[in-house]
């Protein structure tokens, strides 16, 4: 045993007391949130010129306003599930990958991308397939300074190919039925840790992608579970200031910031959505100058005594549709069904893209024979990592 639980078990009494107290004060702030939303919620002028206001006094600052803006739906609205087309077809994909090590055997790495086609109102079977690429070249591996190249890389790699599978599937499917293609986690790529000419090449890959999903006709959407974001909180927050008091401190001095809108959207009826909201970021500014800018809402795929608010994003192609922002919300709440709660079709993807450590022991057993036989004498693992292993395999 290494975890120490004497030292421990006092700290999570004192969590558990805390975390009870912390409950009290936030039921409090979203009284005063969810009756900002209501008093604000066709307000539309005002909370544009509150943005604006917010937006420029972030400019030349490290800090950066983060927020939601609304579209055309009424900030507390809510939407009943509407009903659900008699066919579709429902495409998701998920990935994951194997990050480089210097103490493996060899210096690689690997993206792996699972891919199920889901065929609503049809007795057939899903069809699955998972595609697996191989990164070893120097040029994959290392940095123009020589460095070893970021897990930042490996994710972007894996985000691109997750959005490529699904354009590339969905080409096969007409849409004289309706086409859905899901991914799990943001629409946005993350890639902060990533130098600009990495951010400008993966960027131009991943919006052509969206840009043949739209061209097709389909619909994408990014489902997120148990969401942390506070969007439409920041929104508020900026909305109960004057304007000319709209300063980086005020802006930073939050008072909302421990809620998400999550809680504040807490007491949405089972399968209703909320409105429609359009992200405010820096991030968004380029999807927005290629016709995908980043809309949102939350849905609640649970039940009436088990909420179960999650986050979806969709581009704005999307978002102005109203046949396939409810086509969308039906079929979402179809899938969810299924599993209790998630997309049936995003948990399958997932088990086919995960690599369990038995395939990964394959991988490096493959590898190490591979290297034998092209003559390449040091095929072993680290000192570091052997000793690693030998702890492991002794317990």
């Amino acid at each position: 045993m290494t975890l120490e639980f004497r030292q421990i078990s006092p700290q999570i009494e004192k969590m558990g007391a805390d975390i009870a107290t912390r409950t009290g004060k936030h039921g409090d702030l979203l009284s005063v949130a969810r009756q900002l939303l209501h008093t604000h919620a066709t307000d539309f002028g005002f909370l544009h010129e509150q943005i604006t206001a917010a937006e420029k006094a972030s400019e030349g600052k490290r800090f950066s306003w983060l927020g939601a803006a609304p579209t055309d739906e009424p900030l507390d609205a809510t939407f009943p599930p509407p009903p659900a087309p008699a066919r579709a077809t429902i495409l998701a994909s998920d990935g994951s990958q194997i990050h480089p090590d210097q103490h493996a055997i060899a210096l690689f790495y690997l993206v792996n991308v699972g891919i199920i086609v889901y065929r609503h109102g049809s007795a057939r079977a899903p069809a699955v397939n998972t595609e697996s690429q191989l990164f070893y070249k120097e040029d994959d591996l290392f940095t123009e300074q020589g460095l070893l190249v970021s897990g930042s890389v490996v994710n972007a790699k894996r985000d691109v190919a997750e959005v490529d599978i699904l354009a590339r599937y969905a080409r096969a499917y007409p849409t004289n039925e309706p086409v859905i293609a899901l991914i799990d986690g943001q629409l946005s790529l993350h890639m902060m840790e990533l130098s600009s000419r990495e951010q400008a090449q993966y960027r131009k890959d991943y919006l052509g992608s969206l840009d043949a999903l739209r061209d097709h006709g389909a619909t994408i959407a990014a489902y997120i579970d148990r969401p942390r974001s506070g969007f439409v909180l920041s929104l508020l927050h900026i909305a109960a200031l004057e304007t000319a008091n709209i300063t980086e401190d005020t802006m930073r001095h939050n008072p909302f910031i421990p809620l998400t809108d999550a809680q504040l959207f807490g007491e949405l009826p089972a399968g209703h959505r909320t409105a429609v909201f359009r992200q405010r970021s820096k991030a968004n500014a380029d999807y927005a100058k290629a016709g995908h800018a980043i809309h949102f809402f939350y849905l609640n795929t649970g039940a009436a005594d088990a909420p179960n608010v999650v986050r979806v994003e969709i581009p704005e192609w999307v978002a102005t549709n109203a046949e396939r922002l409810n086509t969308l919300h039906a079929l979402l709440l179809k899938q969810a069904a299924i599993t209790g709660g998630y997309p049936y079709v995003l948990a399958r993807a997932h088990e086919l893209a995960i690599i369990p450590p038995a395939e990964r022991e394959a991988l490096d057993m493959q590898l190490a024979i591979a290297l034998r036989k092209a003559g390449v004498a040091n095929t072993g693992v680290s000192l570091k990592q052997a000793n690693k292993n030998a702890l492991f395999e002794s317990r």
